[in-house]
């Protein structure tokens, strides 16, 4: 299955950098493509980091860094004076650098400073560039516990090519031909390839030991004291379900996107029970509690706190009907298309429910 997904990805966006030079080193020194991608990839990351900072950061978020939750909309550290906090709390714990926060060697980073930045959850741009060299960090601390786990070669001379680079010229000219170049984020230049190429030929990195918490399914994406149970009862999520997609009707940004859909979506809620149903196929979108006369074209069942998750940004849907948490009926690929429309919603919810006097709810 992620290996299906990520077919269905990158034929959307088509490939760049990694898998030029990738092809190349393939079609030179007859390297495996999956092994030269892995050895790649930081090194091409670690080149369009500047135009892909946000992105970057988001992946670092995926990847369950212990870091500060990346929004757009946050307060200015610098305006509150926890810009000056961060650098205290990195220098109290002698952290070196962002590797510490994703080695999992750095006991006292894992445990200490990078719950305590985990903490925050306000950013600004210098955080966000923090987390994305964190996630580039963290692809390289994952090819290392791949080299202690399977062997894996970690340069490019351990992996096969034994002539000192003899044939770089060759490799440098056969990437910039390649068609996935024309698709790198950042314009390749071919002294770039060259330097990523020797970059990952004389790298001396070791393997590194995996410790049994990193093999636990889920352990690095679950915050402490996570939130569940949000709804106490079937009326309570009536009554800030209906209202919030009552605003987003109303919004007029979302409410004429909705419309257009001709779309007509039930929810079901467990814990608690609950059914809502929103109806964009008529002159006019509806808002339905409980039952509905008619026929919805997708019925979507899942837990009251996922939802809850969802409506903040925080919950992938496609994870979750892949993983089943979410159990879809009819159209769903039409559905899927509606998350473009209800993106602005995640900056709405958590306003929302501060509104309604229930900021408790609102998930930092």
């Amino acid at each position: 299955m992620g290996s299906f997904l990520a077919g269905v990805a990158f034929s959307h966006s088509m490939v760049g950098m990694v898998h030029g030079i990738s092809h190349a080193l393939g079609g030179v020194y007859h390297i495996p493509h999956g092994l030269a991608n892995a050895i790649i990839l930081p090194e091409v990351m670690e080149y369009n980091l500047e135009s892909q900072v946000g992105r970057y950061a988001d992946i670092a978020v995926a990847l369950g860094i212990a870091f500060p939750q990346v929004v757009d909309h946050g307060r200015s550290l610098l305006k509150t004076n926890r810009l000056d906090f961060v650098s205290k709390l990195v220098n109290k714990y002698e952290i070196d650098s962002l590797s510490e926060v994703v080695s999992s060697s750095s006991y006292k980073a894992r445990g200490m400073a990078a719950r305590a930045l985990g903490s925050l959850g306000f950013v600004d741009d210098w955080v966000r560039k923090q987390a994305a060299l964190a996630a580039i960090e963290k692809i390289r601390t994952l090819n290392r516990q791949l080299a202690h786990l399977t062997k894996m070669p970690l340069n490019l001379k351990e992996a096969g090519i034994s002539d000192n680079l003899e044939k770089i010229e060759q490799v440098a000219t056969t990437a910039m031909e390649d068609g996935a170049m024309l698709y790198n984020p950042v314009e390749p230049e071919r002294e770039a390839v060259i330097a990523i190429v020797r970059k990952a030929y004389h790298s001396r990195v070791k393997p590194l030991p995996v410790l049994a918490e990193d093999l636990q399914p889920g352990v690095a994406g679950r915050k402490p004291g996570e939130m569940t149970n949000v709804f106490k009862d079937s009326d309570m999520l009536y009554d800030v379900l209906l209202d919030f997609y009552e605003l987003l009707k109303e919004n007029r940004e979302i409410g004429p996107a909705l419309a257009k859909t001709n779309l007509c979506v039930q929810f079901r809620y467990e814990h608690p029970s609950a059914v809502i149903t929103i109806d964009a196929s008529g002159d006019e979108t509806q808002i339905v509690k409980g039952d509905f006369d008619g026929d919805p074209e997708v019925t979507m069942t899942m837990n009251a706190d996922f939802a809850h998750k969802f409506w903040h940004g925080k919950a992938n849907l496609v994870t979750a009907l892949t993983r089943r948490l979410v159990v879809a009926r009819g159209n769903v690929p039409k559905t899927i298309k509606l998350l473009p429309i209800l993106k602005p919603a995640y900056d709405l919810y958590p306003d929302f429910l501060e509104d309604k006097g229930l900021g408790e709810m609102v998930i930092r």
